[in-house]
């Protein structure tokens, strides 16, 4: 490991161990404060994130927004990403109480929870993160995958956070088989599907925002492996502080079926779109400065991409 990798991990090190000393100590307005003026100095102190939120923006609406209404979604996109990151920290203490207080359950959810497996699907929208927290302790027990971050020390007490009870983790290599292990022992299970995915390693090419994008068909090949219905669910932030889990309607692989279609193809094609929605309605709460059209389908014209975007080499 290069010296200044060395130095960079320690620092991030040293403010993971502060924040989860001083961050959960703090009442829950002087977070919100926090994140306001975090994501304000991201925004302003990052030109290279900034410029990739800013041109994804322009992808997803176009000129159906204003340069000035795309600067204000892409500021608040910036407040809602800090919040994510304080409140890893702040929901590892009295997380039960701060989650009944703080995280309201739409009254749909329960409705569209089944008893049976379900594949819960989500999207970096809202606070991904505590969405799996949330619904433990609200009752949905599940499995879900993490993938590890480059700082091992970081990893392992951002790992601890959401080694919670209800919730067991699997890592992201070979995770399909132990997904499909607890889908037959009726277990649910949750993935985070906005991801680039290549088709080596198990993507498939969909339409996003107008553009193809490589997006993991694990839900897919779960669902059609053993018949499980997927559920989109999200964490939305709201403007008090306080967040809603919801739920769209299960998508059910019988009733995706069509004759002649890839039943794999369909059921991720739909998962992407049903996220756009969402994303659409609500765009403050997505990831923005993610490169989520990092790779060029080569069946498309690279002039369509932006910036960022490269060709995707075979595997």
């Amino acid at each position: 490991m290069h010296s200044s990798k060395k130095v960079l991990f320690a620092i991030e090190t040293m403010l993971t161990r502060l924040g989860l000393v001083v961050l959960p100590t703090l009442p829950r307005w002087a977070v919100l404060a926090c994140a306001r003026s975090a994501g304000a100095v991201a925004y302003w102190t990052a030109p290279q994130q900034r410029r990739i939120t800013l041109s994804n923006l322009d992808i997803a609406f176009g000129d159906s927004l204003s340069p000035q209404a795309k600067r204000r979604i892409a500021r608040e996109a910036f407040y809602t990403t800090a919040l994510v990151m304080l409140d890893l920290f702040w929901f590892s203490r009295h997380m039960e109480q701060r989650v009944h207080r703080y995280v309201t359950l739409d009254p749909d959810l329960r409705t569209h929870i089944y008893t049976q497996p379900m594949i819960g699907v989500t999207a970096h929208f809202g606070n991904w993160e505590l969405l799996s927290k949330a619904l433990s302790v609200y009752g949905f027990p599940h499995v879900a995958v993490a993938t590890p971050l480059a700082n091992p020390a970081v990893d392992a007490i951002i790992g601890m956070g959401r080694s919670i009870p209800g919730v067991e983790i699997v890592t992201r290599q070979g995770a399909i088989r132990g997904l499909l292990r607890a889908l037959r022992q009726k277990k649910h299970v949750a993935l985070l599907l906005d991801q680039n995915t290549k088709p080596e390693e198990g993507g498939l090419f969909v339409s996003f925002f107008g553009l193809s994008i490589p997006m993991s068909t694990a839900a897919a090949v779960l669902s059609e492996r053993t018949d499980a219905p997927v559920i989109p669910l999200f964490c939305r932030a709201n403007i008090n502080g306080s967040y809603t889990i919801y739920s769209l309607p299960p998508l059910k692989r019988a009733d995706l079926v069509q004759a002649g279609s890839n039943i794999i193809h369909t059921i991720t094609q739909t998962i992407a779109t049903l996220f756009e929605q969402e994303i659409r309605a609500h765009p403050e709460q997505w990831l923005w400065m993610y490169k989520r059209w990092k790779y060029i389908d080569p069946d498309w014209p690279a002039a369509a991409y932006p910036f960022y975007s490269k060709p995707l080499r075979p595997g």
